[in-house]
């Protein structure tokens, strides 16, 4: 499993999708 910032995260698969996307996204603006 991967750690998340958010320790708790509602949904665990969706969540994680979603906060994988967020991490992509932040990734090409601050790259």
């Amino acid at each position: 499993m991967k750690t998340y910032r958010f320790g708790e995260h509602r949904n665990g698969v969706e969540d994680g999708g979603e906060w994988e996307v967020r991490v992509s996204r932040k990734k090409k603006r601050d790259g």
